[in-house]
């Protein structure tokens, strides 16, 4: 068995972003406990990698036919499609022993109906309706929900934002930049289905807008003043936006190109990423608060470190994964 192999197969580079997800919403429900901490962190490293190994079982009839998918392992047949499928269920299902152990009922509930059944919704039909991205922005951001609740037992508004937030992200990343990606596909597309390059543009900006919106509600209600401490906070989610909006200028003109016959797809890849990582930041910086002020940065750090890690170690490339 090859094990680089099996990690290809579950795209394990971005789990830098599922893991602070499962962890982030215990420490906004007050927890401190490292172990519980860590325990969070390997349920999201666990989670993401047996629903993206699932993602790749149930695309593989699609895969096939896609010439930027022929170095996935199910496609080159290095792993057994069948043996794919048992361990991606097994880990689902399996992980759900985190969520109860550490929140009991509350946490498995919100688990197994708002990230389990939506993300397997998700994977069984995202080739198959326009409606996709709305599974997907259920599945991911219930995620620190389920966290939250193994800390504190009430519901607060910044639990809630922070959730909004994160729903609005995946929004864009998987209705805008996802569709972006695979717009030479066969498969239904929301962009090709909208056809006119202006209303691409409004349908982008507007979720993003959106989402800088939102993040920066949950910024306003981690605030406690006009401190130097949060003056510096502000300058950070302003600067931290400004580059998001350039991104979405850049992502745009990616789709723009496509319609012209004349776009880079790797160059597009590294603009999804980029936003992929600064919509990351910002709700990091947003969040700063409750974080810690010095424990924030390594939130932004770490995750970028185990991003361009194991796109080396993957891909052999540093910023853009070849997916």
């Amino acid at each position: 068995m090859n094990l680089m192999e099996w990690v290809r197969a579950g795209r394990i580079h971005t789990a830098s972003l599922t893991m602070p997800l499962a962890l982030i919403g215990y420490v906004y429900g007050g927890g401190s406990d490292w172990v519980k901490g860590l325990l969070w962190l390997v349920f999201g490293l666990i989670f993401h990698y047996s629903g993206f190994l699932q993602n790749n079982v149930h695309d593989y009839m699609y895969d096939l036919k896609d010439p930027h998918k022929q170095h996935f392992p199910l496609v080159r047949g290095t792993i057994k499609l069948k043996h794919a499928f048992i361990v991606a269920y097994t880990g689902v299902i399996g992980v759900s022993v985190i969520p109860f152990i550490l929140g009991g009922i509350p946490s498995l509930s919100v688990y197994i109906f708002g990230t389990l059944i939506p993300g397997t919704i998700y994977n069984l039909f995202s080739k198959k309706t326009l409606l996709k991205p709305i599974p997907i922005s259920i599945c991911f951001p219930t995620i620190p929900l389920a966290s939250y609740l193994s800390a504190s037992p009430v519901i607060d508004i910044k639990i809630i934002v922070l959730v909004l937030t994160f729903v609005a992200t995946m929004l864009y990343q998987i209705g805008y930049s996802g569709e972006l990606k695979d717009i030479d596909r066969a498969e239904k597309n929301i962009l090709r289905s909208i056809g006119s390059t202006k209303w691409v543009a409004v349908y982008a900006i507007a979720i993003k807008t959106s989402n800088i919106l939102i993040a920066a509600y949950l910024l306003y209600l981690n605030l406690d003043g006009l401190s130097i401490t949060n003056i510096v906070i502000i300058g950070m989610f302003v600067i931290t936006a400004v580059a998001i909006a350039e991104l979405l200028y850049q992502q745009i003109y990616d789709y723009i190109k496509w319609t012209e016959h004349s776009w880079d797809r790797n160059q597009a890849l590294k603009n999804m990423s980029f936003m992929e990582i600064f919509s990351y930041i910002l709700i990091i910086v947003a969040s700063a608060n409750v974080l810690g002020i010095l424990y924030a940065p390594l939130w932004i750090i770490l995750p970028i470190l185990w991003f361009i890690t194991f796109n080396r170690v993957i891909f052999g490339t540093k910023l853009f994964p070849k997916v």
